[in-house]
């Protein structure tokens, strides 16, 4: 019976320790050969404690081990999509979806869109993300996510919706205000497409990305030296940011 050595590792893990608890349920796994829940328990610490590959290898085994079992499979998709596995979180986030028990779950929906964007399948995404804002309009974060589908595939109607809803909704979420910039960039409107940006940058002090599209819209209009400040202050919030470092090096400044 494991489940006396659950409980005891669920108490370690209630007490914060969860090395200790990993220990305990690691020392019995050859004993328990075939069961799914003590190799789930030790994915889920490791997934909780950031150790991604070692959850996603513990959760393989408990999902091989129970393949019909829709929590082993919901966490064993949600390891996969923490580590960047896109198209095996879209694999098996597909077949969880398909279960009774999970198949109205639009959180689960929402990090299949998710995987999906990530893997560069926009159009797909962009169907997943169209479904949820049909099904609960008032669902920033999805209108969120169709707008940047549609932006990446070009769908304006959608764009344009989406930057619509965002800014009723949610005004001071600075999303609304960079997609109602982006719009306003691709008609060529560049001082309103900066005052979004500029809206964006103050509800969002620690993106770099409103910075990132001040400059591009500044280089746009050849105004390369304010184009370049706007990189440097992308810098200072991100100074890890690739694009911002290359586009710096891209202009020519006086």
């Amino acid at each position: 019976d494991a489940a006396p050595l659950m409980a005891a590792a669920e108490m370690q893990v209630q007490l914060g320790h969860d090395d200790q608890a990993i220990a305990m349920l690691s020392d019995k796994l050859v004993y328990f050969e075939h069961n799914a829940a003590i190799r789930m328990a030790i994915g889920r610490i490791h997934l909780l404690n950031h150790r991604i590959p070692q959850a996603i290898k513990m959760l393989r085994a408990a999902w091989l081990l129970a393949p019909d079992d829709p929590i082993v499979l919901e966490q064993f998709s949600m390891a996969e999509y923490a580590g960047g596995h896109w198209a095996d979180a879209i694999f098996h986030l597909k077949h969880l979806l398909k279960m009774p028990s999970a198949k109205n779950r639009r959180d689960l929906r929402m990090t299949l869109g998710d995987c999906l964007q990530m893997s560069g399948k926009n159009v797909d995404a962009r169907l997943v993300f169209l479904k949820l804002t049909k099904e609960d309009p008032t669902n920033v974060n999805a209108w969120i996510k169709l707008g940047q589908a549609a932006w990446l595939v070009g769908d304006e109607g959608r764009l344009r919706e989406s930057a619509r809803h965002i800014l009723s909704l949610a005004p001071d979420r600075y999303e609304g205000h960079l997609l109602q910039g982006l719009i306003e960039r691709r008609l060529g409107n560049t001082r309103a497409a900066i005052a979004q940006f500029d809206i964006a940058s103050g509800l969002a002090p620690r993106q770099a990305q409103p910075w990132i599209l001040r400059g591009l819209t500044l280089q746009d209009a050849g105004k390369n030296t304010e184009a370049a400040v706007a990189y440097r202050e992308a810098l200072k919030v991100n100074p890890n940011d690739a694009r911002a470092r290359e586009l710096l090096a891209g202009v020519s400044t006086p």
